[in-house]
């Protein structure tokens, strides 16, 4: 029964997925009108752990093409905080079981909290919107590896053996390491801020994302996987794979800005489509009236009035 609950909390991922599958697939066929989104949360499901399997499996042969790690240059950067993060994390952790435990929990279950997202916005946003996180997670990912190359950094519980009890006073130099060198900038980090932005369109969204960002600084930094420079760094790397998947985000916002004079306090142009679910960007026109909103036509339909078309969040 321990060694149950341990695979749990170590592993939550595999069991979730699996979970998560099978009930996809009972869905397709109970649902057939519903089969475009279930098969896009089932090709997720299906990619969550085979993606994870093969980045680790590209940073153990990049690990091989950079065997010297930076860690002792970015652990004296930690050290002009007068104190050593992860170190201080580490030792609080592992004197508390339940806190030690929560911390394996949420770090190993990254990959149903992405599905979790995933889910919402497949059934709850607009499709485009979808697709664009879906990418997000994706180059999330992906973008680190070169990054991982250029710093090889791969964690205080590999680069010093009594972590977390004992801080060492070392001089910076470059060491070897055989360990993967996925340290900066934290993927772990930076996958939790973009749930938790993601996931801000829901009241219990925001509280589970902000819970869990936290959640994820407390494990990477309790379990010796990251130092807090890595953490910081997730930060900007975050914006920059959002804005890069997000485009039209910042796009949508000027455009407002611009249409109201710069005034953001002003009345906003009426949208043919219901703002509350966000539609695509392609059916957005300005009108003058409500009524010339109500019987405009969407681009490629005919002359059929938009509040005459289908308003459900997705495509069917």
């Amino acid at each position: 029964m321990r060694a149950l609950i341990a695979f749990v909390v170590i592993y939550p991922s595999l069991l979730g997925v699996l979970f998560a599958l099978l009930f996809s697939f009972a869905r397709y066929f109970a649902v057939p009108k519903d089969q475009k989104r279930t098969e896009w949360f089932i090709i997720a499901a299906a990619l969550a752990i085979p993606a994870n399997i093969a980045a680790e499996a590209v940073t153990k042969w990049i690990s091989i093409l950079r065997p010297l790690k930076y860690d002792l240059y970015i652990f004296h950067i930690d050290g002009l905080l007068g104190f050593q993060p992860s170190f201080s994390i580490g030792r609080l952790t592992s004197s508390h079981l339940w806190l030690e435990m929560l911390a394996s929990f949420g770090y190993g279950a990254l990959s149903l909290a992405m599905l979790a997202v995933f889910a919402a916005y497949l059934w709850r946003r607009p499709q485009a919107q979808a697709i664009a996180l879906f990418k997000t997670f994706a180059l999330n990912l992906c973008a680190s590896l070169p990054i991982y190359l250029l710093i090889p950094v791969s964690g205080p519980q590999f680069a010093f053996q009594q972590f977390p009890t004992v801080i060492p006073h070392v001089v910076a130099h470059p060491i070897f390491l055989s360990t993967p060198p996925n340290g900066i900038p934290s993927v772990h980090f930076s996958t939790a801020l973009l749930i938790a932005w993601y996931a801000r369109h829901w009241l219990l969204g925001r509280l589970l994302g902000i819970v869990y960002v936290v959640i994820m600084g407390i494990a990477t930094l309790g379990s010796g996987q990251h130092y807090l420079v890595d953490l910081l760094l997730a930060i900007p790397y975050a914006i920059a794979v959002y804005r890069v998947c997000n485009p039209g985000s910042a796009a949508v916002r000027s455009a407002r800005r611009f249409s109201t004079g710069g005034d953001t306090t002003g009345v906003p142009p009426i949208y043919v489509f219901d703002r509350s679910t966000m539609r695509d960007a392609s059916w957005r026109v300005a009108q003058d009236t409500p009524l010339a909103a109500a019987t405009a036509t969407a681009p490629g339909t005919g002359t059929a009035p938009l509040s005459q078309q289908s308003n459900t969040p997705m495509d069917k």
